[in-house]
């Protein structure tokens, strides 16, 4: 009827605690706890992108975004400490660079008394130095003690004595004998001086103490200079750096660069030996899978049934216990350091058996009685029916068995003796990994390369992946 209002059914009424707010709440909760199980499940992979991109020895500092302020010695390190001199007598200042050493000491001796051994700091980048005095003697001599053993005495000295000590005249005050010194510092009274030799044009400033904070000028090209009254026992040196220079002391791209340029590194032989390992055994899986899917789901034999419960069984069994007698039966064969020895053990796919029987069941009995009517033998129902109704979990037995066998590190290692001509990517990937430092860095950036194929695979066959996941959760 015209100008009739249409009658609707009346609404529900509401739930109680189904108000819009509550209801918002409630999906901010589910989103949330998402992202946090999604960033958990990803953290591994950003781990390694962020390791690979790291500077060499970073890999396990918790720091990922670099500070623009610099501080030698580091935060974590005890300042240094500031010695007094008087004029009482003569006052050393001790320097030497060696930026790997764990611990540095220098053995003093003068005329006046038994040698003395006496640690040092590290100051600066590599440099360890230590202030000492006052001498009683009217000669000195030295000796550098690095991680502990003898180490030769500084070249810059003039004169070695018999037992490879180095002699140096004394005067008053301090005496810097490493060089041209990269850092000396010293109170006479109750004025500080710092003396630091760097690169021009950079900013940087004591810290005195606790609080007080002098900037250091650039008395000369590149040699900085302070002096103030402030108190203070300890010293640290800090610099303002901008923040593309913070960046490059944190992250690199030359591991990258390293591992495919590296003459000792193999990379392309490597990778190809991984991809034609990965896809054989997948492609083989894939096809003896699918026959004896076929085999188990359409055909009915002797005994078929039991077989199959005792195949179940062996996944029951774990997989390290077959790595004895695989092993044997490969040396046995000869196929030490060769392909076939690392495809032909992992063929015996039970999992791969049982999803495909599964879904050969699933194909109805109709097609394949009108393929018998029709004549067709046992090859042309296997190519013309179950390949093309199967493809999708297939598909999907290939991408697990590739992606197993693609990242499959131990029995590669077994197999292969260190023959770099059948040496796949994660065995030699151990070559960054030695006996006193293991380059995670360099690792990680092979690591990148390696994930790959997978990624390309996945992506361009993500839809019979899908399909192949979802099989017969439908009805229809």
């Amino acid at each position: 009827m015209n100008g009739a209002h249409k009658l609707e059914p009346p609404s529900p009424p509401p739930r109680p605690g189904s108000s819009p707010a509550l209801q918002a709440l409630r999906d901010a909760a589910i989103y949330g706890t998402l992202v946090a199980m999604l960033l958990f499940v990803m953290l591994p992979l950003v781990w390694m992108l962020v390791t690979a991109f790291k500077v060499r020895g970073t890999a396990f500092r918790f720091e990922f975004l670099p500070k623009q302020t610099v501080l030698a010695p580091p935060a974590e390190d005890r300042a240094l400490p500031v010695v007094s001199v008087d004029g009482s007598g003569a006052w050393v200042h001790v320097e030497l660079d060696r930026p790997g050493a764990t611990s540095v000491a220098v053995v003093e001796r003068s005329n006046a008394g038994d040698p003395v051994v006496r640690e040092l700091r590290l100051a600066l980048g590599g440099l360890w130095t230590g202030t000492f005095g006052p001498i009683a003697g009217e000669t000195f001599a030295y000796q550098f003690l690095v991680n502990g053993e003898e180490s030769l005495p500084d070249p810059a000295a003039a004169d070695h004595d018999a037992e490879g000590f180095a002699v140096l005249a004394l005067e008053r005050g301090v005496v810097a004998h490493a060089g041209e010194s990269r850092l000396s510092f010293h109170r006479r009274g109750d004025r500080l001086t710092v003396r630091l030799l760097d690169e021009p044009g950079r900013a940087w400033s004591v810290r005195v103490g606790e609080a007080t904070r002098v900037p250091l000028l650039e008395k000369q090209h590149g040699v900085y200079e302070a002096e103030t009254t402030d108190a203070g026992d300890t010293l640290r040196l800090a610099r303002r750096r901008p923040m593309g220079e913070a960046i490059a002391s944190l992250y690199t791209a030359e591991h990258f660069g390293i591992i495919l340029r590296n003459e000792e590194f193999n990379f392309g032989r490597y990778f190809m030996n991984s991809l034609i390992v990965a896809t054989s055994a997948a492609l083989l899986t894939v096809l003896i899978c699918t026959m004896a899917g076929y085999a188990f789901a359409a055909k009915r034999f002797h005994y078929r049934d039991q077989l199959f419960a005792v195949l179940l069984a062996s996944m029951l069994v774990p997989g390290m216990i077959y790595l004895v007698p695989q092993f044997s039966i490969t040396l046995k064969l000869g196929w030490l350091n060769s392909f076939q020895g690392m495809v032909v053990p992992h063929l015996a796919n039970v999992f791969g058996l049982f999803l495909l029987r599964q879904y050969v069941l699933q194909i109805p009995k109709d097609l394949f009685n009108a393929a018998e009517i029709d004549g067709a033998n046992n090859a042309q129902v296997f190519g013309t029916i179950v390949v093309p109704v199967c493809l999708p979990i297939m598909v999907t037995l290939f991408l697990l068995v590739f992606v197993g066998q693609w990242s499959n590190f131990l029995w590669q290692l077994i197999v292969n003796t260190g023959d770099p001509a059948t040496m796949t990517l994660p065995v030699g990937l151990q070559q960054f990994k030695g006996q006193n430092a293991t380059e995670w860095e360099r690792i990680m950036a092979g690591a990148c390369f390696s994930i790959l194929p997978i990624a390309v695979l996945f992506l361009s066959l993500q839809k019979y992946f899908m399909r192949g996941l979802t099989a017969g959760a439908v009805k229809e």
